[in-house]
């Protein structure tokens, strides 16, 4: 068996730590940690020993990958406890970015292709970290933090910092670092494993299904390809945007002027810092600014840009809401509000002594299940077991964005309207529509529309620029709303600022007022995210068109996205039963 001392000489030797993996099976690091290609468990007959399944790689176990040695399997142990995944991914970033620092620039991308699981839950690094929450995966990771990596050979000397960035976390947290005493190497590769403790949802980017045009990428671009670009097609504005991006770059240095034309725009240069902050792209090369992971992903990206457009989509619709405990500010007016808009079904658990008129089967038999599993039981019914669906009328609705595009919205904000839009029209049965305000000027981007296609094709035009007219665009909507005879309409206003345009007095902010008095006078639903510093004047502009308003930190765009569902669906109105 390898020690720690052995390993650090297998890296001062040039590095070999990969054929140090194949020849030993799997190496200790420090006292808490196990490191192989390999699956490996914990003895319940022999504390502090671990099993290492020879011959049962990692990768094809947990991930179905069809290549052996694609995958690092880590545990690092501890005292019995429930770590939470949130800080230890923290740390475990903030450790890639020091080794990244220390002269690896390209180990910044990997924190798509890391996973974490605790006694918690867990999922990929830069995810949303809220899956792996089965009680029997829970329950099995109540010792030891669980870490699966896809890391090149060349980059592998990062574990020492990922597994000291855990042990230190684990203490932050009050978790007392437990020692391995032995590793053994066991046969594993004959026997079918049982990984049933191990099955969950998951947003890995290690899982390669198999089948379909994706399913046949090479392995050394893989399916990891498509996860990285629908990522950065998330971050950057969409597929186009990405298309463009790496386009461009890898023309470069005939587009040597680009550089200096994105100091110019702050959206571009956002998007320049972010792929050289990934390794994608590198300034310092004669005959392209792409490197070679930027060449491996323009590649993939011309030969499966439909897949990366699937997977894009598929992140717009699976975007994490929070579910914010409470609207921030306030909903004025007293008028008669239209719910019922959004879903057509609900599941509740009914009133205690309340008969149950329409029983939710599925949701019924599912918290039996759970409730039974998880006190050692026999699966059997109880009263509070029992879940009713609640329904409404299907009311159909039109959404429609007004979305200040002044110079502030330049870069992160913007993109987080248009991920809004986007998402809407893959989540629901609305029409959308995106009305834009900037400088002294407004425009209709996107008419009502049911078409991705469309509205992503207008959606790219915005280039925020200019000054607030926000007067200007709410009558230009309400208008527009006319016109289009919106069905229940939602006017969704999103402004980072307070308006600076006037449109029938000298004074911008009461010209605003009284466009929203002309909005609670049309009874048209209003809703009004903004941030902070605007808040006193935010209230008063919502107040008087008797609205919603959601004051919030910064324009992220999951936030946006569960406060534009909370007003979508609403509640019934009062004195009304589901």
């Amino acid at each position: 068996m390898t020690s720690l001392l052995d390993y650090v000489k297998c890296l001062e030797a040039g590095g070999r730590v990969a054929p140090a993996l194949l020849s030993h099976g799997a190496v200790r690091i420090g006292e808490t940690t196990v490191l192989s290609r390999s699956v490996h468990t914990q003895e319940a007959q022999e504390a502090g020993t671990v099993a290492v399944l020879r011959g049962a790689d990692a990768g094809r176990a947990f991930y179905h990958r069809r290549h052996p040695g694609e995958v690092l399997h880590l545990d690092i142990f501890h005292d019995l406890g429930e770590a939470d995944q949130h800080g230890l991914a923290q740390a475990i970033r903030a450790a890639i970015l020091e080794f990244a620092a220390a002269g690896n620039p390209e180990a910044r991308r990997l924190v798509d292709y890391i996973d974490l699981q605790t006694g918690r839950g867990g999922g990929r690094l830069s995810g949303s970290l809220i899956n792996g929450g089965t009680r029997q995966l829970r329950l099995s990771h109540r010792n030891h933090v669980h870490l699966a990596a896809a890391i090149p050979d060349q980059l592998l000397p990062v574990v020492f910092y990922l597994v000291a960035a855990v042990e230190e976390e684990l203490c932050r947290q009050g978790l007392q670092l437990r020692r391995i005493e032995r590793i053994k190497l066991v046969p594993g590769g004959s026997a079918p494993l049982d990984l049933s403790a191990y099955g969950a949802a998951t947003d890995s980017y290690l899982r390669q299904e198999g089948g379909g045009q994706a399913g046949r990428l090479a392995s050394a671009e893989g399916r990891g390809a498509i996860g990285e670009l629908a990522a950065l097609a998330e971050e950057l504005g969409g597929v186009a945007e990405v298309r463009s991006l790496l386009d461009t770059f890898s023309r470069y240095p005939a587009t040597r002027d680009y550089r200096t034309g994105c100091l110019r725009d702050w959206e571009k240069l956002q998007s320049m810092n972010r792929l050289q902050e990934k390794g994608i792209i590198d300034f310092n090369q004669s005959d392209s600014a792409l490197t070679e992971r930027g060449r491996q992903l323009l590649r993939a990206l011309e030969s499966y840009g439909h897949e990366v457009e699937l997977e894009f989509r598929r992140l717009l619709r699976n975007t994490s809401r929070l579910n914010l405990p409470a609207r921030h500010g306030l909903a004025h007016g007293g008028r008669t509000r239209v719910f019922g808009s959004g879903p057509v079904r609900a599941v509740a658990t009914p009133d205690r002594g309340v008969w149950v008129s329409d029983l939710a089967v599925a949701e019924t038999a599912q918290a039996a299940a759970l409730r039974s599993l998880g006190q050692g039981e026999r699966i059997s019914f109880r009263p509070e077991d029992l879940r009713q669906a609640r329904r409404w009328r299907d009311i159909p609705q039109d959404t429609c964005l007004l979305v200040d595009a002044s110079a502030s919205m330049a870069g992160k904000r913007i993109k987080a309207a248009r991920y809004l839009a986007e998402h809407l029209l893959l989540t629901t049965r609305d029409r959308v529509a995106v009305i834009i305000f900037q400088d002294r000027s407004v425009e209709v981007r996107v008419p009502f529309t049911r078409s991705f296609a469309r509205a992503e094709e207008g959606l790219g035009q915005i280039k925020p620029q200019g000054l607030t007219p926000l007067a200007q665009g709410v009558m230009t909507a309400l208008e527009y709303l006319k016109s289009a005879r919106a069905r229940n309409p939602l006017l969704l206003v999103v402004t980072d600022g307070i308006p600076t345009v006037p449109q029938w007095t000298l004074n911008p902010l009461d010209d605003a007022l009284r466009a929203a008095r002309e909005i609670a006078q049309r009874q048209v639903r209003l809703a009004c995210i903004g941030l902070e510093p605007n808040r006193h004047f935010l209230s008063e502009f919502v107040e008087l068109a008797g609205g919603s308003l959601y004051v919030v930190s910064e324009l992220e765009h999951w936030a946006m996205v569960d406060i534009a569902h909370q007003e979508r669906t609403g509640s019934p109105p009062p004195g009304k039963r589901c």
